[in-house]
């Protein structure tokens, strides 16, 4: 483009900032097969990457010292991050038991899940390399996208969660969804970033990839709503109750509502959560007309000693 841009290397990804401590503007993510560096002539660096789409950019620095340091980090980034994923794509490989949830009931069932013909299959069954026929598997190329949380219509019809948010995830098909809950922070971190990076490769999408720093930042939200939904709290009030009994502890007094260290933003949030509304049956309803019938008469009653009888008497006429 030509403007001066901010570049920060960091977990495999190339993030492009507007100003030092300025809020990422794009990122390069580097973890994907394919993603490649090369040092050009005259300080010039050239970067590619498939994921989400295919991008090319061409970055010029400001010496030739600086452009062979950029260089060497950015392939040494590459490299580290694909070591990572061929141990993650491994586990997926081994595969484990996780729980499928029923789109027509909700209900899940345990069963035991792996990838095949070189991470273009995700197949599950009571076992791996089930032959008993009630083996199934999805096609990796067919797939969309893949989100984590339990946001699918799938997991919102649960009317009680039986595993905890941060473990579920959702791969997105055209017309339907598998959603899937793997218990553990191992497992789950394998299995989102390794199927990331399978779809990434082989699926029809080009969804947004979430970093392994996003990731964690998002699994760590989810296991601090779940604390504070066990204490009638949504997170931003939660938050807040804590940082004051915190800042109590240490005998710094109630002060001013606590912010965003550098940002100047106050941390707000509701209350307590919203309670189930109690519909009224039938007889309730009656109960209710009759309670509402004598209050009238009584208040009719009240007038009636308050005025003088004449007038009282045309009021009954009137009605």
């Amino acid at each position: 483009t030509g403007t001066r841009e901010y570049f920060v290397l960091r977990g495999g990804v190339l993030r492009i900032r507007q100003s030092p401590r300025g809020a990422d503007v794009g990122a390069v993510y580097l973890a994907a097969l394919g993603s490649e560096v090369t040092l050009l002539a005259n300080s010039m660096l050239q970067i590619q990457c498939r994921v989400p789409h295919a991008q090319e950019y061409m970055l010029a620095a400001t010496s030739e010292k600086e452009a062979e340091g950029w260089h060497d980090a950015i392939k040494a980034s590459i490299k580290s991050e694909e070591a990572k994923m061929q141990g993650l794509l491994q586990l997926l490989d081994n595969g484990c038991t996780m729980h499928k949830y029923n789109y027509s009931n909700s209900k899940r069932s345990r069963r035991y899940f792996w990838v095949s013909q070189e991470g273009k299959e995700l197949c599950w069954g009571r076992s791996k390399g089930d032959a008993s026929g009630d083996a199934q598997s999805v096609n990796l190329r067919e797939c969309i996208g893949i989100i984590y949380g339990p946001m699918t219509t799938t997991f919102q019809r649960c009317t009680s969660m039986e595993d905890p948010a941060w473990t579920c995830f959702s791969l997105l098909f055209m017309g339907r969804t598998l959603d899937l809950a793997v218990a553990g922070d191992l497992q789950v971190h394998a299995w989102f970033l390794g199927l990331q990076n399978l779809i990434s490769q082989h699926g029809i999408g080009s969804m947004p990839i979430m970093s392994e720093a996003q990731f964690i930042a998002r699994k760590v939200q989810y296991k601090l709503m779940a604390v504070a939904h066990s204490h009638g709290l949504v997170l931003g009030r939660y938050l807040i109750a804590q940082i004051k009994e915190a800042a109590a502890n240490r005998g710094l007094g109630a002060g001013k509502a606590p912010t965003a260290r550098g940002s100047g933003i106050t941390l707000v949030g509701g209350g307590q959560l919203a309670k189930p509304m109690t519909l009224l049956g039938p007889l309730a309803v009656k109960a209710s007309s009759r309670q509402e019938g004598s209050k009238r008469e009584k208040k009719r009653e009240s007038m009636a000693n308050v005025i003088d009888p004449a007038t009282a008497n045309r009021l009954a006429e009137l009605r």
